[in-house]
Parts: C-alpha cells; sequence; structure tokens
C-alpha cells in the first residue's frame, strides 16, 4: 500500500506492464499521507490483529456421499488440467470446454466425446450461447496483467475461426449481448477485469455494426455480471461484481437513453476475495435473491480466512439485500443455485479454489440441499479431490430432464500454502479436466413451507 500512497517509488521499469502503469499516472510520484499518518496505521493494524488466524465459525461438515450424482472423470488432451471454462447448453445438449493451456473451445457431447474444437489463441473464459452465435470471452492473459489482450469472439454454426467482435480488452472476463438502450440492436456488456487497471464497460452497437464505449466503472476488478430488469421499469439494468481493491456488487438502473444511476448494493474490504456471484431467487417469494462465494487467495502468501465462503443475501423487493445465510468455506470460487432434486426449491452446488488443502477434508466441492427455512445440509463425494476446481457450470446436459453439474480443473493456479505431495499426486495420477456430475434424477417430495 505505501506505493499507492506515494511512500515507497513503484518500479515502472521492472513491471511487465509498467509502461501501461506509467501513461495511466496510477502511483502518485510525492506522498500522499505524512509518514508518521503511515506508520501510525501500520502500528494499528499490527497491534489489533490477532496473532493466529482466527477459526471457520461452527457449521455442520459435509456428509462424505452424495448420493444425488454419479460422478464421471473426462480428459481433454495430455499435459496438467488446465481448464478455463465450462459452459453446458441444453438446448444443444452440448457442453463448451476451455483449455487455457493451448487455447482451445471444445464442444462436448455427453457422456464426453469431443465433437468440435475451435483455436480461440488464448484462454477462453466465458461463453453466452444462443441460437445464432457462440459470444466468448478471450481473457488474453490469465495470470494478473494489464496488457490490452483479451476479445470477444463470435462462432455461428458451421464457422472453423472465429470472428473477432472487440478487441483490445483489458483482460475480459465475462461479456453479456444485451440490447441496453432499446434501439434493436445487441449491445455488449464487458467485464475487463485487468490487474491494476481495468473497467467494466458497455459497448452500443451503431447502424455501421461499430461499437462506442461507455464507462459504468473506471477501475479493475470487474469480475461478472448480470443483466436483467431489478426494479420493474421494462428497461434492462446491470449488476457487477467488483474484486480487486475496492470489492463490491455494484448496481447500474437503466435511465433510458443509455443512461445509468449507480446504487451499491454491498461492499468489503480489499481482503474478502469475490470470487462468483449468482441472482436466484432462493425463497420463493418471486424477487431476486443474491449468492456470493469470497475466497479468492492468491494474491500474496496469505492464512485461511474465516469469513470465505458461500453467502445467500435476500431481496426484500426494493434492491436492499440482507444476509441470512452463512456457509464458511476456504477458498470458495463459485457457486450455482438450482432445483438439483426436484423438490421445489434451489439447492447449490460450490467449489473452492483456495481449499485448505492440508486437511484430510479440504472441502473443494460442497453440495447444499435446501432443508427449507433457510436451512442447508452440506454433502461432498469421494471424487471431489481429483482436480483443483475453478470453473463451474449447472444444467441438463444429457437430456434426460434434470440437471447435471460439470467442475474443471485448473492445476497451475497459485496457492498461499504448499500444495501436500499425495494430492499433487493424486491430481497428476487422475487427468482430471472436466467432471461431470451425472444428476442420478431421484425426484423428492416438496416440503412444507
Amino acid at each position: 500500500m505505501a506505493k499507492w500512497f506515494g511512500l515507497e517509488p513503484f518500479d515502472f521499469d521492472g513491471d511487465a506492464d509498467g509502461r501501461l502503469l506509467r501513461e495511466a499516472g496510477l502511483f502518485p510520484p510525492t506522498p500522499l499521507v505524512p509518514e508518521q499518518d503511515w506508520f501510525a496505521i501500520w502500528d494499528y493494524y499490527r497491534d489489533a490483529a490477532p496473532r493466529q488466524p482466527l477459526p471457520q465459525p461452527p457449521h455442520t461438515p459435509p456428509a462424505p456421499a452424495l448420493k444425488q450424482f454419479r460422478a464421471h472423470k473426462i480428459s481433454l488432451g495430455q499435459g496438467a488440467p488446465m481448464t478455463s471454462l465450462v459452459k453446458i447448453v441444453p438446448a444443444q445438449k452440448r457442453l463448451y470446454a476451455g483449455d487455457a493451456f493451448a487455447g482451445i473451445l471444445f464442444a462436448l457431447e455427453a457422456p464426453g466425446e469431443i465433437k468440435l474444437r475451435w483455436r480461440i489463441g488464448s484462454p477462453p473464459v466465458d461463453l453466452v450461447a444462443s441460437a445464432e452465435q457462440l459470444t466468448v470471452t478471450v481473457i488474453g492473459k490469465l495470470f494478473p496483467s494489464d496488457a490490452l489482450e483479451g476479445s470477444v469472439q463470435l462462432i455461428t454454426p458451421g464457422d472453423a475461426t472465429p470472428r473477432v467482435a472487440l478487441e483490445k480488452l483489458r483482460r475480459p472476463t465475462r461479456t453479456i449481448p444485451a440490447d441496453l438502450n432499446g434501439d434493436g440492436r445487441e449491445d455488449y456488456v464487458v467485464c475487463a477485469y485487468g490487474n491494476k487497471l481495468g473497467n467494466c464497460s458497455w459497448f452500443e452497437r451503431r447502424v455501421d455494426g461499430t461499437f462506442d464505449e461507455h464507462l459504468l466503472v473506471d477501475r479493475p476488478g470487474a469480475l461478472t455480471a448480470e443483466v436483467r430488469d431489478f426494479n420493474g421499469d421494462g428497461r434492462p439494468d446491470v449488476l457487477v461484481l467488483m474484486a480487486q481493491a475496492r470489492e463490491a456488487v455494484l448496481l447500474f438502473l437503466n435511465q433510458g437513453r443509455g443512461r445509468f444511476e449507480p446504487v451499491t448494493i454491498l461492499e468489503q474490504p480489499p481482503t474478502w476475495g469475490y470470487a462468483g456471484m449468482e441472482i436466484a431467487d432462493m425463497d420463493g417469494d418471486g424477487r431476486p435473491d443474491l449468492i456470493t462465494a469470497n475466497g479468492d487467495n492468491g494474491d500474496f502468501g496469505l492464512p485461511l480466512k474465516a469469513y470465505h465462503g458461500i453467502r445467500i443475501y435476500r431481496n426484500d423487493g426494493t434492491n436492499h439485500f440482507a444476509e441470512r445465510f452463512f456457509h464458511p468455506m476456504h477458498g470458495a470460487y463459485k457457486a450455482v443455485a438450482r432445483d438439483f432434486d426436484g423438490d421445489g426449491d434451489l439447492d447449490i452446488a460450490a467449489i473452492a479454489f483456495f481449499p485448505d488443502f492440508n486437511s484430510t477434508t479440504p472441502a473443494n466441492f460442497v453440495y447444499l440441499e435446501n432443508l427449507g427455512g433457510w436451512k442447508f445440509a452440506p454433502a461432498t463425494f469421494p471424487e471431489s479431490g481429483d482436480g483443483r476446481w475453478m470453473v463451474m457450470d449447472a444444467g441438463d446436459w444429457d437430456g434426460d430432464g434434470d440437471d447435471d453439474i460439470v467442475l474443471g480443473s485448473f492445476l497451475r493456479g497459485p496457492t498461499t500454502m504448499p500444495v501436500p505431495p499425495q494430492t499433487q499426486e493424486r491430481w497428476r495420477r487422475a487427468g482430471t479436466s472436466l467432471l461431470w456430475l451425472e444428476n442420478l434424477g431421484k425426484r423428492r417430495p416438496a416440503k412444507s413451507p
């Protein structure tokens, strides 16, 4: 932080993105606060912080046998799995998976047969499918960078090579096609996560097919977004999850004619570690609730955090969200909500990319069965230890009428604690790029309200 306050010089020449950062004027040339104030802040945190990391609050450990699903291992090729994307498209009965190392997008049919592949050039990290085309977000550099090497690429049926729709993006992680200004043309919302630079913008499509960029957030860390009408006025709004320093959930209310009013839904400290967001009506009252996963722990050699996990925030109908449920989960990275057991309410599947690797039960996958009344029963399965799950999606891949789950393993990611040799050996032996959790479709009676 001393560099951000101008108390220490930033080494522009020694940084890979030094030229970009110098041009942006990101680091102040002179101190913003007196040195004595800086050290007073330093001393406060040093004296107030606990000597050892706080333990997780009491919670029920996951049951070891997940009876709702059967696990199937899928390999995309030789070498260490580096899966950067999984997306189930039920209408096509297809699973799309991205290989970050090879820069390839695969299309698979159940139970794992590769039908098509496209060479993207760098890691594909997000995909939106319509009847006409695939909209693929290509990050450029997967690891921290401010280089303008990302893009949005389009694939239509029969394409051997994707077409570039947007380019020179700063490490984009999410793209949503939507008509935001009501002119009948499809625009794009793009989360450009970046590193020290970045933004979230919407790109207005002009009559001639070119785009004008309009900033929603001018800072790094825009990780994912959702577009829907949150206030019931008939216009699409934009909800954005911000990680990286000023972590927050921000709602941009559409005022019409391309204007948006920002509203802060949640704001958290820089160590919070936001990694995923899901919108779902968890209590059946017709209002979209908010599920978050916070567990990104890869910046430095940081300890495990008791506040990492899965949270549900209930919407009171006016877009005010209050926390109603918390499941502690070290390194939580994503959560998806579906009615997996067919009993009429939404369950949650969650993964952790930074679990406690030294635990005999690291809980890198947890299934939370909805019991009603904001209570959930956690469970996991033995094969969850066969990979390091960075991405996940849910949907009816095999076309049998219930939602499956697919996990994607990425083994070369950062770790803030050593991974035990036996865990690394298990990953190597398994060679699992994808793990398909086939829903066995055991319908259960609906719960009493």
